[in-house]
């Protein structure tokens, strides 16, 4: 189920500003339920159903148990109507998704068996920011232009136009893990404790810290461990696209595209998020990033 409810001012005769809430409540959202997981803590196999029974110690998901989530966001958008060779578009969205199962195909499955409602959180594709700006603009030289409307000079620069996209959004979920072995409860993922703030240094690099790993430790008994899943959010990202094309009348329906594509133009890193395993030597450290700037040339016939 969707909904919204949106306001529209327009400003003079070519500023438009959108304000919008939507949201979206799902139902019956299915996921892998393990029957075989363990539910007492910290007696291993022995506390799996279908191993007093039967002796297996395999996940048995055959039932599909059905879920809910939820989606809420602000949504404002400002646009430039195109005039005078130039448009603007920005977009700002505060949003969150919650539930249960993050997997956008097929059916996920669940982390905590032991107290099933932790497995209710943000979402592993949640980002609570994200802005998106994009721009055309015609350059006004050439017969069409205001300057240089004769000459060589006029007919190399006229007709280009020139667009750009940059996005901004805050970084996805960070999903914390333990080694299991204090817990002891097979299907359940032990998580480490909280122990202080979290702290983000945003170090990068082996030997800086993204996040204080201080500020977590090994619970001892045969509890899953304070970390609620999906709490804190990685590195954000930042990209900037832009392009330049210009089309050539061949012949009354032909014409020809010269165009030229810079994805992140300026190169902007885009780091991954940091380990989050406890057990891992590189937990708080982030250890690999996306790819840099790629330009392509492209010429398109069309008759």
């Amino acid at each position: 189920m969707s909904y919204n409810l949106t306001v529209e001012q327009q400003f003079g005769s070519r500023w438009v500003i959108d304000i919008a809430y939507v949201g979206n409540q799902g139902r019956f959202i299915p996921g892998n339920y393990n029957m075989n997981a363990a539910m007492v803590p910290g007696i291993g196999v022995n506390g799996e159903p279908y191993y007093l029974k039967y002796g297996t110690t395999a996940s048995i998901e055959l039932l599909p148990k059905e879920t809910t989530s939820n989606y809420n966001s602000l949504q404002a958008r400002v646009t430039h109507r195109f005039s005078q060779g130039f448009s603007f578009t920005s977009g700002f969205t505060w949003q969150k998704a919650m539930g249960y199962v993050s997997t956008g195909s097929g059916l996920g499955g669940f982390d905590n068996y032991i107290d099933f409602h932790r497995n209710y959180s943000p979402l592993s594709f949640n980002r609570t920011i994200t802005s998106a700006n994009s721009l055309i603009y015609a350059v006004p030289f050439g017969q069409n232009g205001r300057y240089l409307t004769h000459g060589v000079a006029g007919l190399l620069a006229g007709g280009w136009q020139i667009s750009g996209i940059a996005h901004l959004e805050t970084g996805t979920p960070l999903h914390f893990t333990d080694s299991g072995s204090s817990l002891n409860t097979p299907g359940t993922t032990q998580v480490p404790d909280q122990v202080g703030p979290f702290r983000t240094p945003k170090g990068i690099g082996p030997n800086s810290f993204w996040f204080d790993p201080s500020s977590f430790a090994t619970h001892p008994g045969t509890t899953v461990g304070n970390m609620a899943r999906y709490a804190y959010s990685g590195p954000g990202q930042v990209t900037f696209d832009a392009a330049a094309f210009r089309t050539f009348k061949v012949y009354e329906s032909s014409q020809l595209q010269f165009r030229v594509d810079a994805f992140n133009a300026l190169n902007h890193p885009t780091f991954n998020n940091p380990s989050t395993s406890h057990t891992d030597v590189n937990f708080g450290r982030v250890t690999g990033s996306g790819g840099g700037r790629a330009v392509q040339l492209a010429a398109t016939f069309t008759f």
